[in-house]
């Protein structure tokens, strides 16, 4: 079954994905942060931290590489949400409504290294969601909606079903 209409009814607002992204970009650093602290207290590639230093736009590529893998394992492993998206009761649907897979829930999140991905969502939709063919929606209404058309879907179908 196809919910497009649900889907556009129950959309996140920009305020909310933006808190999403204000979340998981905390998240992320507290757990780049701790992860590259328990490397360099092991002692394990001193050099490449100075190299790190050094190099700014390294630094910004590895950063934004970390940074898609830890949201493309968060939205595979928890189906469609984020840390911010389970805070703010919100997940990843594709538009008519379905599941996305991992293919295209990694897709979306390779796509947010397209540069001005975030100013996108000045428009109606993220780049990243509108390539992707997801929406973010609130999770609450769109399983109401989603509940009551398949209960109407059933009753209209009382009514059409052959007499055997």
């Amino acid at each position: 079954m196809e919910y497009y209409s649900e889907v556009e009814y129950n959309l996140a607002s920009k305020g909310v994905r933006f808190i999403n992204y204000i979340i998981d970009l905390i998240i992320y650093y507290v757990f780049i942060v701790t992860f590259f602290s328990f490397i360099w207290i092991l002692g394990i590639a001193e050099n490449f931290f100075s190299y790190m230093e050094e190099n700014s736009l390294l630094d910004r590529l590895i950063t934004m590489f970390f940074y898609i893998l830890f949201m493309i394992a968060q939205e595979v492993i928890f189906k469609g949400q984020s840390i911010g998206k389970f805070l703010t009761k919100t997940k990843v649907v594709y538009e008519n409504g379905q599941t996305p897979t991992s293919k295209v829930l990694a897709l979306r999140n390779i796509l947010r290294i397209i540069p001005f991905d975030q100013l996108s969502f000045l428009g109606y939709l993220g780049w990243h969601d509108k390539w992707s063919s997801t929406r973010v929606v609130n999770i609450k209404g769109f399983e109401k909606d989603i509940q009551e058309k398949k209960e109407k879907d059933a009753i209209e179908q009382i009514g059409n079903r052959e007499l055997i």
